[in-house]
């Protein structure tokens, strides 16, 4: 199980946007995503949940989606429940 969250120095809209590997592991844009968008702040952060399909390198991508809003710093916290074996070590 995969858990992000994303705080963001006041409130503002952002979309998360986490990209599978392939097959092998390997850094991929092209092999399907996870997302969701919503409000942020400092002390009420976005989350998403998934279950990884494969062990491997997930790209995370975070962006305002109120091209309104004024620029900000975010922060994103990652927990990851790694299997009790892997083919990688």
């Amino acid at each position: 199980m995969v858990r992000v969250w994303v705080y963001t120095d006041g409130k503002r809209d952002v979309e998360i946007r986490v990209y599978q590997p392939d097959a092998e592991g390997k850094k991929s844009t092209d092999q399907g995503q996870f997302s969701i968008t919503g409000e942020t702040s400092n002390d009420r952060p976005l989350y998403l949940e998934f279950q990884a399909r494969v062990e491997g390198y997930h790209q995370l991508a975070a962006k305002l989606t109120d091209a309104n809003q004024p620029s900000t710093r975010a922060y994103l916290k990652v927990e990851y429940a790694a299997p009790p074996t892997s083919s990688k070590f």
